[in-house]
């Protein structure tokens, strides 16, 4: 019989695994900004940043190539508000001379559950996550068929949820970390 924090580990490893499958957890920051302070650390949950606004206006991302061109120097700023991603760090453009709020709006990494509270997943996604949690458990407890057959409806699940998000979603968005679009 699996103990109440095996239990919450299984919850924890699936729904964070449904969650950066799916790309289904939407969350909105805002911080301000510090006058002469180009960078700023992105949050850990930030998985895929959508959009960024600079006081209510939305900013353009800069290429990789473009924003390395800025900061070595060899090419000055000229432009509207931009911002570049290297690995978790936020660049402004151009650097902040005034305190202004800017706005994320990201898909995010489910919080850690500390307890049997509901998971941040819903819906359907929630109950995928649950069955990839008792697919877990069902593995490690000994019981390799009906594990198997969990874990089939765990894989059938979630590339029916992904249909249907590229079926909703016609533009693709860079994700954190990767300088590639998805």
């Amino acid at each position: 019989m699996p103990t109440d924090q095996l239990v919450l580990d299984y919850a924890n490893s699936a729904q964070m695994r449904v969650a950066v499958a799916t790309r289904s957890l939407i969350h909105h920051e805002t911080f301000s900004t510090v006058i002469g302070q180009q960078e700023y650390t992105l949050n850990n949950r930030v998985l895929e940043l959508t959009s960024i606004f600079q006081d209510g206006r939305q900013s353009s991302r800069l290429t990789t190539p473009d924003a390395l061109a800025f900061l070595s120097g060899s090419t000055t700023w000229v432009g509207d508000a931009s911002y570049y991603i290297f690995g978790r760090t936020l660049g402004i453009l151009p650097v902040p001379s005034t305190v202004f709020t800017v706005e994320l709006l990201y898909k995010a990494r489910p919080a850690e559950l500390h307890s049997d509270a509901e998971m941040e997943l819903s819906g359907e996604y929630e109950r995928v996550a649950d069955n990839l949690a008792l697919q877990m458990q069902m593995a490690d407890d000994g019981q390799p068929e009906v594990a198997q057959a969990l874990l089939q409806d765990y894989i059938t699940s979630l590339d029916r949820l992904r249909r249907r998000q590229r079926r909703g979603h016609s533009s693709r968005f860079p994700v954190i970390g990767v300088d590639r679009w998805l």
